[in-house]
């Protein structure tokens, strides 16, 4: 979650400044949008792209700044705003984890230890043959997770 927002008023128009992004490119000038839930609707909704701007700001060293305008639709609601869809740690893990129950021999996972907040720290590694007639394998992809 990027924020939270509660004891709005009703039907007020907020424009919110995210400051100090560094990428020329980026999504929010294609359409995507911040999303947002609140209190009384619990799934998040994506705001509408006609009111997200993305855009270089010459009052903030000229780095560039997501605006968006939205409406508070109910004074007693907590609104919560995130750049995304929110994808948990938890949801992540046993993701990974159906995936290394179906022993599939091109994916590995490997603990690598513990993050500072006790969480596992593994390394994943998707691979491919070359070819059928020898053993040599191509790591296709790695990453790392916490």
């Amino acid at each position: 979650v990027l924020f939270c927002c509660y004891c709005c008023c009703f039907l007020h128009w907020v424009i919110f400044n995210i400051v100090n992004f560094s990428k020329t490119k980026s999504l929010y000038r294609d359409g995507m949008s911040p999303v947002v839930k609140s209190t009384s609707r619990p799934k998040w909704q994506r705001l509408p792209a006609k009111n997200v701007y993305y855009y270089r700001c010459p009052d903030h060293r000229r780095n560039y700044v997501m605006s968006f305008a939205f409406c508070f639709d109910r004074e007693d609601d907590i609104y919560q705003f995130a750049y995304c869809y929110p994808y948990t740690y938890s949801r992540l893990q046993h993701y990974l984890a159906s995936l290394e129950h179906r022993n599939l021999d091109y994916l590995h996972r490997e603990q690598l230890g513990l993050s500072v907040v006790s969480h596992c720290m593994f390394a994943h590694s998707v691979t491919a043959r070359l070819c059928c007639f020898c053993n040599h394998i191509f790591c296709l992809f790695k990453t790392l997770t916490t």
